[in-house]
């Protein structure tokens, strides 16, 4: 039998998952992601909120968390230094929103450190 390889990450989704509903990290996965610390796994934050929306979090956790934001599109190092983009062009992203427009469907695309809506936002998403 194959013995199994070491765990050496720990990927931590934000909302609903690693932060309770008043946006907080509970003390038990503070200690949970410790404990995971001592024993060389390195925690990491993977996230569809924009890096500027998550990496308050990584810095909670450590000077050593890195982002990964937008759902992928954007890879930072635990300082906030851009690792990685997978970025539109600005006018692909306008064509989103007017396509959501036409098609009556509320979007939020972000590009770069902005973010553009074809509607007023009426959830508070993040």
């Amino acid at each position: 039998m194959r013995e199994k390889p070491p765990i050496r990450l720990l990927a931590l989704d934000l909302d609903d998952t690693l932060l309770g509903t008043d946006k907080k990290i509970h003390p038990d996965d503070r200690l949970a992601i410790q404990k995971a610390r001592g024993k060389g796994i390195r925690p990491v934050i993977v996230t569809g909120r924009h890096w500027l929306n998550a990496h308050q979090y990584a810095e909670e956790l450590g000077d050593d968390v890195p982002v990964i934001a937008t759902g992928g599109a954007s890879i930072h190092g635990p300082r906030g230094e851009l690792w990685k983009a997978y970025r539109l062009s600005r006018e692909a992203a306008l064509q989103m929103v007017r396509w959501a427009q036409e098609a009556d469907v509320a979007v939020r695309v972000d590009y770069e450190l902005s973010w553009f809506y074809n509607r007023r936002p009426e959830l508070d998403f993040w």
